[in-house]
């Protein structure tokens, strides 16, 4: 298999849902399937965590990006940071994250997206 085919696929697992957090585990979340209008805790415990940030922000915006995106400070706790959002999408909650010095985990550059049902 080319390296092309296996990010393609790697791509793909980590934005699997189904148990409510992503195949490597730098991202969780509660409740898991989230709805329209649910209030979604996600957790991040990545790359910038990982990198000594001080500070993350979650960046996000609904059904691909077709909403005003919003970025939010997260609460540090733990080895997480925490925040919570409405999930006022239809379909989708899109996101990525950011530390205070502008550094971006953004999935590869693929983001994050949750389904919504």
């Amino acid at each position: 298999m080319n390296n092309f085919m296996k990010n393609f696929l790697n791509q793909n697992k980590q934005n699997d849902f189904e148990i409510g957090n992503f195949e490597d585990e730098r991202i969780s979340w509660n409740p898991a399937p989230a709805s329209p209008g649910d209030t979604v805790e996600i957790k991040y415990h990545g790359l910038l965590k990982d990198s000594g940030a001080d500070s993350v922000f979650l960046h996000f915006s609904f059904d691909s990006w077709n909403s005003p995106a919003h970025t939010v400070r997260m609460d540090r706790v733990g080895d997480n940071f925490i925040t919570e959002v409405k999930a006022n999408g239809n379909h989708e909650l899109n996101f990525c994250f950011k530390d205070g010095a502008a550094n971006w985990d953004n999935n590869s550059g693929a983001n994050w997206l949750m389904h919504l049902q």
